[in-house]
């Protein structure tokens, strides 16, 4: 077996064995003292203190008293790194007791339905995951229910309700079978720990601990959308005090022939957004999440920079470099004759502030006002101005303080809190060099 690498070996050294607790104490924290801690880190990243739950009780830690941590999160992108296409069966078996020494128990189990659907009937794959049989005659694990393969297919295919997928931070129910699911499974993880290494330490991003969703249908016409435009979306539910809907789950479909879903990596960065920064900070102030996000244009701009780097097989995802969308470049540089962006002068001022029912439920120029948001995020993080000295050392760490500010503390969005983290410079000072940018992409 190849060599692991070295964080994950010593993870797994460090790692005890699953106990029947439903208290989550599976990151580690070792002390300077020699003494170790068995707790959740729910703040990796604050620059003096990490913040750490043991059961119901939060903990501060001064960061200078930390030797180092072991967390879920360290041990899933380890492991990650390990789980590529085209394996052979018995390393993709060995990888399911990997991630279940690492103490990745919902991992396991997604890879234990991976080793299925490549080898049906793979004995310890199915001892592992419950089921109980006979090769060709495996009845699968429903819940305490036990039940025919036929029966459990039904189930995953299931139009109204179909059957949930866990994975370490999400619950996915796909109408389109559990190859599919599985797929999306392992892409969100993947997009979890690129998020996290790419934005995490730069926006204080927090463990997310309570289970995002996502629903996907496996047909564009079965979606239900929140207007006529037929958009795929997310809904921060709860997070938000929604008086619509509840759940902070995203919302999509497959096009015929898609490898991903629609939107799928856009949506779960959004969804990122608001719970490892936000958090459950205004989920007691009612809002309708039909019409209401707290930055619309930062939020979805941040999600197709995301979108527009992910490559790879379906499952096996990952950020590389922003891929230039001429179409919307070229789209953003036309003037818009419809309100809030119909004025030609301070369109910017004007485009950071475009709600999100303007987004998802207003059709005349739709298509115009989403290449605007996202080309001009896309601007910002790609460093596409040089700002003068005095202010953040880029356009990019400028939308870092953006988050900061916005979701993190937060403060609302506010044409004065764009101008506060640009420094020295004024939003209305972006929009030429914005508009040169989009003329010179390829």
């Amino acid at each position: 077996m190849p060599a692991l690498p070295i964080a994950l070996a010593l993870a797994c050294l460090a790692v005890r064995a699953p106990v029947d607790d439903p208290v989550d104490l599976r990151d580690r924290v070792v002390l300077t003292t020699g003494e170790e801690l068995s707790a959740r880190v729910v703040r990796p990243h604050g620059a003096d203190v990490i913040e750490i739950l043991v059961g119901d009780e939060r903990r501060l830690v001064p960061r200078t008293s930390v030797l180092r941590t072991s967390t879920v999160e360290q041990r899933l992108a380890s492991w990650l790194e390990l789980a590529r296409p085209g394996l052979p069966i018995e390393r993709e078996w060995e990888l399911v007791g990997l991630a279940e020494a690492a103490e990745l128990h919902a991992t396991a189990r997604l890879q234990a339905h991976r080793v299925l659907l490549l080898e049906p009937d793979h004995a310890e794959a199915h001892a592992f995951l419950g089921h109980e049989g006979k090769p060709g005659r495996w009845r699968y694990r429903i819940g305490d229910k036990l039940v025919s393969h036929e029966k459990w297919l039904d189930a995953a295919h299931d139009e109204d309700m179909a059957l949930a997928f866990a994975s370490e931070h999400w619950i996915v129910r796909c109408d389109a079978g559990p190859a599919r699911a599985l797929e999306i499974c392992f892409d969100l993880e993947r997009l979890y720990v690129a998020f996290d290494a790419d934005l995490g330490a730069f926006v204080d991003a927090r463990t997310v601990l309570e289970p995002m969703e996502a629903h996907v249908r496996a047909r564009p016409e079965d979606f239900r959308p929140l207007s006529s435009l037929r958009l795929s979306y997310y809904d921060p539910g709860y997070l938000l005090g929604s008086t619509a809907a509840q759940e902070n789950a995203l919302y999509t479909w497959y096009e015929p022939g898609a490898p991903r879903p629609e939107r799928l990596i856009d949506l779960a960065t959004q969804q990122l957004v608001y719970s490892s920064v936000l958090g459950d900070r205004l989920r007691t102030v009612p809002r309708d999440t039909t019409d209401h996000r707290e930055a619309a244009c930062l939020e979805v701009g941040l999600g197709d920079w995301f979108e527009r780097r992910w490559d790879g097989p379906a499952g096996y995802g990952a950020a590389g470099p922003w891929r230039p969308d001429r179409v919307a470049a070229e789209l953003a540089l036309t003037r818009a004759r419809t309100r809030p962006l119909e004025l030609n002068t301070h369109e910017l001022v004007n485009l950071v502030h475009v709600s999100w029912g303007r987004l998802i439920q207003v059709r005349d120029e739709n298509e115009l006002y989403w290449a605007k948001c996202r080309t001009f995020v896309a601007f910002l993080m790609e460093n596409g101005a040089v700002l003068p000295p005095g202010g953040p050392a880029s356009t990019r760490e400028a939308v870092f303080g953006l988050v900061r500010r916005i979701y993190g503390r937060p403060t609302g969005n506010t044409s004065k809190a764009w101008d506060e983290v640009l420094g020295v410079a004024k939003l209305e000072e972006l929009e030429r060099p914005w508009r040169l940018w989009l003329e010179l992409l390829p």
